[in-house]
């Protein structure tokens, strides 16, 4: 399960974060002198790569369900040979015992699963300040996979929760002028006396 999980992440993510432009994400208003005024996110973007996302990991997961293995995972199962829904999945025999020393020991046993899984997305959003008026945006995908096996007499579910980076922006903004003159007309600052 975790495995299945773990794959339908990298799959999602792979596909859905090399098509997000951060300066589509991120709208930047300003005024007529070119001052930002405010920062928000592009709602058709945002909405655009949850959905992907989502539509990504879950072609997976349904491909996993009818047991056609998706591409890259052939480390995770194989095809089922007997033409039925699922797919198969080889463990060693020793792995029977609960034991962990023969956890690895004997012949290779096939067993018939089918996975079912279900997928949430949601982006979250850091904002920094950086030095003087500057901003440092970082947009990261909460990606949530939970996943049930069934094998013949038995089922686990899993849930894998991952966050992936989507993009970062840095937006620099105007250094103001600063001035101080010495005739501060009683605004000295406080003295501490021990």
């Amino acid at each position: 399960t975790q495995k299945i999980a773990t794959s339908a992440i990298n799959h999602a993510v792979s596909k859905t974060v090399e098509d997000v432009d951060m300066n589509e994400l991120i709208e930047i208003e300003k005024d007529e002198d070119g001052e930002i005024v405010s920062i928000g996110f592009d709602g058709t973007v945002y909405n655009r790569v949850v959905t992907n996302a989502v539509n990504e990991a879950q072609h997976y997961l349904m491909k996993m369900e009818r047991g056609q293995v998706p591409e890259g995972s052939s480390g995770i199962v194989a095809h089922s040979t007997s033409g039925e829904e699922g797919a198969l999945y080889s463990i060693p025999l020793g792995r029977a015992t609960n034991n962990a020393l023969l956890a690895q020991l004997g012949p290779l046993i096939p067993i018939q699963l089918t996975a079912i899984g279900d997928v949430d997305v949601e982006l979250n959003e850091s904002i920094k300040e950086k030095g003087t008026n500057n901003t440092w945006v970082r947009v990261s995908s909460d990606v949530e996979v939970d996943v049930e096996v069934i094998i013949p007499f038995a089922t686990k579910t899993d849930v894998v929760v991952t966050t992936v980076p989507v993009g970062m922006l840095f937006i620099p903004g105007k250094v103001p002028d600063i001035y101080s003159s010495s005739n501060n007309e009683g605004m000295n600052p406080a003295v501490i006396h021990d």
